[in-house]
C-alpha cells in the first residue's frame, strides 16, 4: 500500500527486506533476523546513494534496518511516535535515536533527555475542507438537509465494522446518508453487496474503496463518524469538531491493545495536534 500512495505523491519508493522478530517461532525469528541483517545492507546502500541529513522513522520492525544503518553512519535519527504507549521496536529504536517526537506528554517520560512533545501534525488541507462544509456534502452529491453518517476502518479497511455497517444500512438510510470507505481488501465484496441493496437504501449509500486527496473532505462533510482508534483520528477529529464512535482493534499482539488507551485530550475531545 505505501508504494502505491509514494508513486500516487510523486516520491521516490525503494523497498528493503526486513522481518518481525517478537512472538515468531525459533526458525522464523532466524529467518527473518537473516532478512533484516540483509536490509541493513540494502539501507547503508540507499543512504550512500540518497545522502540524508536525517533519517525519520515512525516505529516496527522495518524501519530498524534503516535506523541500524543510519546510526552506523552517522545520520542523525529521528523518531515520530503518535501513539500514546510505545511498542517494543520503538523502545529499541529510540537507543538509536537524537530525537524522539511525541503527540502526547504522557508518553514523553519513555524517553528522557530525548523526548519532544510535537503533537498530532494535521494537514493543511483539513484546514480548509473545515472551512467549507457545503462545498465538501457537494463534493459527495450529498442532500444538505440530512445528517451524514462516516465510517472506516484502518488504512486497509476493517472486515468487522463492513459487515455491521452493511447490515445495518436499511434502518440507517431512512435517516441519515451514509459515506463508507471499505478499504480495498473488501472493495470488492462490499461493492457487490451495495449493488443488491433496494434502490431506496443505495440512494442514500456511498461506498469508496479508499479515498486519497478526497478524505478531507469526507470528514468535513460529516456529522458523525465510526472508525478505528488510530492516531490520525485521535488528532483529525477534534480539529474538525467532528462527533466519534471509536471501535478499537481487539486486543491482540499485534494491537498491543493501544487502541484502547485514550488520553486525556481525546477523551476530552481537544485537539491533539
Amino acid at each position: 500500500m505505501e508504494r502505491d500512495l509514494a508513486m500516487r505523491a510523486g516520491l521516490s519508493y525503494r523497498a528493503i527486506a526486513t522481518g518481525q522478530l517478537r512472538g515468531r517461532a525459533p526458525w522464523t525469528a532466524a529467518a527473518n533476523l537473516l532478512r533484516m541483517a540483509h536490509g541493513a545492507r540494502q539501507s547503508a546502500a540507499l543512504l550512500r546513494e540518497f545522502q540524508p541529513q536525517v533519517c525519520f522513522v515512525t516505529g516496527g520492525y522495518v524501519c530498524t534496518p534503516v535506523a541500524w544503518a543510519a546510526k552506523r553512519m552517522g545520520v542523525p535519527v529521528l523518531i515520530y511516535l503518535p501513539d500514546l504507549t510505545p511498542g517494543l521496536a520503538i523502545r529499541a529504536l529510540s537507543l538509536l535515536a537524537a530525537r524522539v517526537a511525541v503527540s502526547f506528554p504522557e508518553v514523553a517520560p519513555w524517553f528522557p533527555g530525548k523526548a519532544v512533545v510535537t503533537g498530532y501534525p494535521l494537514r493543511p488541507e483539513l484546514h480548509a475542507a473545515a472551512a467549507d462544509r457545503p462545498g465538501a456534502r457537494a463534493h459527495f452529491n450529498l442532500a444538505p438537509d440530512l445528517p451524514v453518517l462516516l465510517v472506516f476502518g484502518g488504512s486497509r479497511g476493517a472486515r468487522s465494522i463492513n459487515q455491521a455497517l452493511l447490515a445495518a444500512l436499511p434502518a440507517l438510510v431512512g435517516q441519515m446518508q451514509v459515506v463508507h470507505i471499505s478499504g480495498t481488501l473488501d472493495w470488492p465484496q462490499v461493492e457487490a453487496q451495495a449493488a443488491a441493496l433496494p434502490e431506496s437504501v443505495r440512494a442514500h449509500y456511498h461506498g469508496f474503496a479508499y479515498l486519497h486527496d478526497d478524505m478531507a473532505l469526507a470528514l468535513a462533510a460529516a456529522d458523525l463518524v465510526v472508525a478505528r482508534a488510530g492516531a490520525s483520528t485521535l488528532g483529525e477529529f477534534p480539529l474538525l469538531g467532528l462527533p466519534a464512535i471509536l471501535a478499537p482493534l481487539p486486543v491482540c499482539r499485534a494491537a498491543s491493545g493501544r487502541q484502547r488507551r485514550l488520553p486525556g485530550a481525546a477523551r476530552r475531545g481537544r485537539q491533539t495536534g
